[in-house]
């Protein structure tokens, strides 16, 4: 496998750890599975009671926060399984995608947190602003792990320049060497 391509969950070479990749792609996936939680929560709450206000908003968060991790991690898995190229959907377009997921959070968990008693039904309640706070630090997890993933993918670039330049210089110092 090229140096530039990751493996899905594989560890890097002599450590015990994930690569950062795969704790990416593990902390997008607790998001969809907190995103699926708080969705059935507000939908099944919609339908019990007389919903209105901020009701639909948090119906609105829980659809969207779904739909964009399901996005992004069919793209991650596409990559994976080498349906799609990493060029087609780059670190830097998922980082700001992340990056607005994440500020769409702070605004969530702030109404989540102004509204002391979401919904009437006081278990399902709760379980929305646990699973709204534990999607909200996930998603600022998942930005960490993107601000690590684009410096180390940038320290590769800038080796793999100087040692091209490196590279250069000595085919041409043996260029010239073989014609004096």
């Amino acid at each position: 496998m090229p140096i530039n391509q990751y493996a899905l969950l594989a560890p890097p070479p002599r450590s015990g750890q994930l690569s950062l990749t795969g704790q990416k792609l593990i902390a997008e996936l607790f998001i969809f599975i907190s995103s699926m939680i708080i969705m059935a929560v507000v939908a099944d709450n919609y339908t019990r009671f007389d919903c209105s206000g901020l009701c639909g908003f948090y119906v609105f968060m829980g659809v969207f926060s779904f739909i964009i991790t399901f996005v992004l991690l069919l793209i991650n898995i596409c990559i994976e399984l080498r349906v799609a190229k990493r060029a087609m959907f780059p670190f830097e377009k998922e980082k700001n995608v992340l990056l607005f997921f994440f500020g769409f959070w702070i605004i969530g968990i702030i109404l989540f947190n102004l509204n002391s008693n979401p919904f009437k039904f006081q278990p399902s309640g709760q379980a929305l602003v646990t699973f709204a706070w534990l999607l909200f630090i996930a998603a600022g997890y998942v930005n960490l792990l993107m601000y690590h993933i684009l410096l180390e993918q940038s320290v590769f670039k800038d080796l793999t320049k100087t040692w091209e330049a490196e590279l250069q210089k000595r085919e041409e110092e043996v260029a010239l060497g073989r014609r004096h």
